[in-house]
């Protein structure tokens, strides 16, 4: 209870005594001239003496008339996500691919086609599907240009609807420029996992290679989503 709640309720104490007298008055009914009894008292409304007494005793019991501030509204609650890594139907035209082998160089890397926009869309994300073997089949290699400059997440995942980012040794991908320099790796990388945020120019050519670590000899099924990010 706060000081000018305790204050009210003890003002409101001293004038409710204070008029006590005066209210027992206004309880009785009229009299009338010398020698008359005393008026019935009317049941059938409030006197004013009952109506002070009752906004005495609400300030006394309620200390203010407005809201109590500890009983604050609840909250409405968010709105229920989908669950997708980000994708807007209305924002992002999406596309798949599947890798083709032979893809295991530079030299041959396939090429990566990303949808073209629709009327509506802003922004290009493609996912391409592959599989990997650290026996059989250790490199998958991509070349590909962006229409547009800006940034861009690559994240390494498992074939499924939504990104379950695979672990860096079990595969890992490179990002090399038109030369075959190493802009970046996702191979051991504990901290940043199979996921990475980066500047892409338009028209640079730029390859891709999805690793195999450490399969256990068997095939092992990859989603490598390239997304352009909003500006």
């Amino acid at each position: 209870m706060n000081i000018m709640t305790r204050t009210r309720k003890f003002v409101a104490c001293i004038a409710l005594v204070a008029m006590l007298p005066v209210l027992s008055a206004c309880g009785g009914g009229g009299g009338g001239g010398d020698g008359e009894a005393p008026a019935p008292a009317d049941t059938g409304g409030q006197s004013v003496g009952d109506a002070i007494v009752c906004v005495f005793l609400y300030i006394l019991l309620n200390g203010e008339c407005v809201p109590d501030p500890n009983s604050s509204p609840p909250i409405e609650p968010p709105p229920e996500d989908d669950g997708d890594t980000g994708a807007n139907p209305g924002t992002w035209s999406v596309g798949n691919m599947s890798e083709l082998e032979p893809n295991d160089t530079l030299g041959n890397a396939q090429p990566v086609t990303f949808p073209t926009l629709a009327p509506l869309d802003e922004y290009v994300w493609v996912y391409i599907k592959g599989t990997l073997n650290d026996q059989s089949d250790v490199v998958d290699s991509y070349i590909m240009t962006v229409a547009s400059s800006g940034d861009y997440s690559l994240a390494l995942c498992h074939r499924e609807d939504r990104c379950n980012l695979i672990d860096v040794y079990a595969e890992f991908f490179r990002v090399l420029d038109q030369d075959g320099n190493v802009l970046f790796t996702s191979q051991a990388d504990e901290l940043g996992r199979n996921h990475v945020h980066m500047y892409m120019d338009a028209g640079v050519v730029y390859y891709l290679t999805v690793n195999a670590g450490d399969t256990l000899g068997v095939d092992l099924d990859y989603k490598l989503s390239i997304r352009q990010l909003e500006n």
